[in-house]
């Protein structure tokens, strides 16, 4: 990522920062992250959550203080964890998917594992929540693969200091029984680093045809 990119603290964390600090090391061989836990914790998993609403919570802030293009800036540690989990939470979240990728990013060590579980384009049901803000495509996360046409002709562009995933599943999960068809988008992902400069004639290649048919 960028070294030079703007910071700004999540006004929730600010006092609880040597608090999450603390407990991050007194949990340190957990190196399963499970964001926005609700009430489904992980058993072995560092849970949190944007409050302490159960014993279950190890650590709490919010997310999404800061939206827009605006960096955030977790209280966590750079490359802390082997596997970031958030089932239902990101289209809750006002920052732009870029923003709240890169803290992930950043915090997930090498080839660290991402699994997301967010409200498809589709599915009915993804309107019914009044906290929702935003659904995907199956596509959505293809902007952010290096090795996929869609990062080749506008991710490289949209997003140039990253974050760059490698992406190996994508299916739907969880559906309610009256759309049994349209349930929500699954995405497991791998962190990866800054792609090799890509040439202008690459890229032709890789698009050549892909939105044919």
């Amino acid at each position: 990522m960028s070294e030079t990119r703007a910071v700004y603290m999540v006004p929730d964390a600010c006092g609880k920062r040597e608090a999450i600090a603390a407990t991050l090391e007194r949990l340190k061989d957990r190196t399963v992250l499970n964001l926005g836990c609700g009430n489904r914790p992980i058993l072995g998993a560092i849970n949190h959550d944007i409050r302490s609403h159960s014993d279950m919570i190890d650590i709490a802030f919010d997310l999404d203080v800061v939206g827009g293009n605006r960096h955030l800036n977790w209280p966590i540690p750079d490359e802390r964890f082997d596997k970031v989990v958030a089932l239902d939470v990101a289209e809750h979240l006002r920052a732009d998917v870029h923003v709240w990728l890169e803290e992930m990013w950043r915090i997930l060590r090498p080839d660290g594992i991402l699994i997301l579980r967010v409200s498809a384009w589709d599915n009915p049901v993804s309107y019914r929540d009044p906290t929702h803000r935003r659904t995907f495509h199956e596509e959505s996360f293809c902007y952010f693969w290096p090795i996929h046409p869609l990062w080749q002709e506008y991710g490289r562009i949209y997003f140039p200091d990253g974050p760059w995933f490698n992406l190996h599943v994508v299916e739907r999960g969880n559906a309610d029984a009256r759309w049994p068809d349209r349930g929500d988008i699954c995405v497991v992902m791998t962190k990866t680093q800054r792609p090799q400069t890509v040439t202008e004639s690459v890229i032709g290649q890789a698009c050549r045809g892909a939105f044919d048919g």
